[in-house]
């Protein structure tokens, strides 16, 4: 079972490959093994082709493969989330909503989507103990202050710079993987964890020094502040999916009933953080939604399903297949950024592109 990285749309995985992306909804489901066949079947013809073991479903939608119509989702979807973010955290009439509001928002819509996949597979109460509930409780911790971080990062960094640096969460995964999980790593995905790091080291120079502002934003952004925010939140994305994988695998609880554990201690906890910082005044002064606009939304919703077309990616096509659409987005995201954010596109940012999505595709094709 594959598991969501939650601040972008990002997932995690229980496989080698899917440890990679971010949140709490899984990345992939694990297809359930053909029963039997009855003594009455009767035999194929000669004719009969045969599926290979590993072959993906070919459902379709409207015609079309779902395994390029969930390709086509993703691309968007993490493109969108990291442009969506960015503007509605530099734009100073979009900046107005709390960022603590909006994790919680999307603790609630994740704890939605997960009930009702849980409610279609079955429902069992025994996955809902109390202490098995508690075993949530870190990483949930851990992804709601990685999701408040993921803000303060994109309101200081260029979505672009953002979704590449970003990309060291397969680092950090990796390494933590094989420390908590006993993961063993080949040659080549070693080799490709150290083209990442130098790709991202790449990247980061670009953004060592404060740009000039975009026009309309408040320009008010430091890259260091986003960098290290960037860094904290990778880090703290992958040991919570890591811990999570770990609880998953020891224990009869379902990825779904887990996601819902998730997502209800996400709740709690974004509402004690609210009280802590002061946000549950302004809260009460002003409304919970105060601030909030269709981009909001935009936002919170893209974050919040990010996991689940991931899932349908890894579903119906493969990991590798997930990789190239991690490229795919960050190469829109960079065409967008400077048709329409004015965003300019410098060697080092090209160069660094490259060599992180070179690193992507060499890490899952081992």
């Amino acid at each position: 079972m594959c598991i969501r990285d939650r601040s972008t749309g990002d997932t995690q995985s229980a496989c080698q490959e899917s440890d990679l992306d971010s949140a709490h909804l899984p990345e992939g489901i694990r297809m359930e093994s053909p029963s039997p066949a009855s003594p009455l079947t009767p035999h194929p013809s000669p004719g009969t082709k045969h599926p290979e073991p590993d072959e993906k479903p070919t459902s379709t939608f409207v015609g079309l493969a779902i395994s390029h119509v969930a390709l086509g989702f993703l691309v968007c979807q993490n493109s969108a989330i990291a442009l969506l973010m960015r503007y509605s955290r530099s734009v100073p009439h979009e900046s107005e909503y709390l960022v603590s509001t909006a994790v919680m928002s999307g603790e609630v819509i994740k704890l939605v989507c997960a009930t009702a996949l849980l409610l279609q597979s079955g429902l069992h109460t025994n996955q809902f103990f109390p202490r098995e509930i508690l075993k949530s409780a870190l990483p949930s911790a851990l992804f709601v202050v990685q999701n408040n971080l993921a803000f303060i990062a994109i309101a200081n960094l260029d979505a672009a710079t953002y979704q590449l640096t970003y990309q060291g969460k397969i680092f950090s995964t990796a390494i933590l993987s094989v420390l908590m999980l006993g993961r063993r790593l080949s040659n080549k995905q070693w080799v490709s964890l150290l083209i990442l790091a130098s790709g991202i080291a790449l990247v980061q120079t670009t953004s060592q020094t404060t740009q000039a502002p975009t026009p309309g934003t408040s320009g008010t952004s430091n890259p260091l502040v986003g960098l290290a925010a960037a860094g904290a939140g990778c880090l703290l994305s992958s040991t919570a999916n890591v811990y999570f994988e770990k609880i998953l695998k020891q224990s009869p609880v379902s990825v779904w009933a887990r996601n819902i554990h998730l997502a209800v201690m996400g709740i709690a906890i974004s509402w004690i953080g609210m009280s802590l910082n002061g946000d549950l005044e302004i809260v009460r002064n002003k409304g919970f939604f105060h601030g909030y606009t269709t981009v909001t939304w935009g936002t919170v919703v893209l974050g919040s399903l990010g996991g689940l077309l991931s899932a349908m990616v890894v579903k119906y096509a493969d990991n590798i297949m997930k990789g190239f659409a991690t490229s795919f987005a960050i190469l829109l995201t960079c065409i967008i950024s400077t048709l329409v954010l004015d965003f300019t596109v410098t060697y080092n940012l090209v160069a660094g592109g490259v060599i992180v999505n070179f690193s992507i595709y060499l890490y899952n094709n081992p």
